[in-house]
């Protein structure tokens, strides 16, 4: 991202769109932007393929939204065992319930232990 807060790629697609409204060919206009974008230029197959969807009508320079993968690591099952792993290493604890309701109970469960392990080993008989 350069200084103003606009991506290189996105500065390129604008002119691209520029140039090929202009009836610019894409080979002039991947000349001229390797000229002025030296080793930032867009892949030679990026122009062309923004070249062709600017001169068959496309308007929007961003990117089409499209669906991500759903995220399916994330369950409580895999957070409670990221937990017992993280308590082990750290403080040689585990999680005790058989599994917290939420993520945030197995915070609190950490640090509870965790507080009752420091507590123990500071009491002074």
């Amino acid at each position: 991202m350069r200084e103003n807060g606009v991506y290189v790629s996105l500065e390129q697609r604008i002119i691209i769109k520029f140039l090929a409204k202009e009836g610019e060919n894409p080979t002039e206009i991947l000349r001229r932007l390797q000229a002025q974008c030296g080793d930032n230029t867009l892949s030679r197959t990026r122009v062309f393929a923004w070249y062709k969807e600017f001169s068959g009508g496309r308007e929007k320079v961003e990117n089409h939204s499209h669906d991500r993968r759903p995220r399916t690591s994330l369950t409580e099952a895999n957070i409670s065992k990221f937990w017992d792993v993280v308590l082990y290493a750290a403080y040689g604890l585990t999680l005790t319930s058989p599994g917290p309701a939420s993520a945030s109970e197995t915070c609190t469960s950490a640090k509870t232990q965790r507080a009752g392990k420091i507590a123990r080993d500071t009491d002074v008989d």
